[in-house]
């Protein structure tokens, strides 16, 4: 019986139950090196370093967090990804495992990170 229950805890435990709902396997397996700058945006203390905690916590074996900082300015109530390389394949991945939709493009190729993620105030809607 104990041998039964170690068992079944061993399976809950590599299953997706405990994965982030919007990382998929086939997102780990297919995605692209996507590297990141994380940008303040909103104001709250710490919130560039809890968006880069959330990527180092959760594995994303794919997210390349360069630096995060913060922004010059407090002005933002919705968290964005500024595309700062155009690469579809790139976007729609990060895209994915945060659930981030808006997006704004300042394309620069002689820019270090892919993607910028600027913090809003409504970030804990998608970093837990």
């Amino acid at each position: 019986m104990l041998l039964l229950a170690a068992i079944i805890a061993l399976f809950l435990f590599k299953s997706d139950l405990f994965k982030n709902e919007r990382y998929t396997e086939k997102s780990d397996k297919n995605a692209p090196l996507v590297r990141i700058a994380i940008v303040n945006g909103c104001g709250i203390n710490g919130a560039a370093n809890d968006v880069r905690n959330y990527f180092i916590h959760n594995d994303f074996p794919n997210i390349d967090v360069l630096f995060w900082k913060d922004g010059h300015q407090y002005i933002y109530e919705k968290s964005i990804i500024v595309v700062k390389k155009n690469n579809s394949e790139k976007l729609n991945h990060l895209r994915e495992i945060t659930g981030i939709k808006r997006k704004i493009y300042a394309i620069s190729e002689n820019s270090m990170e892919d993607f910028q993620i600027i913090v809003g105030r409504d970030f804990q809607k998608y970093f837990k």
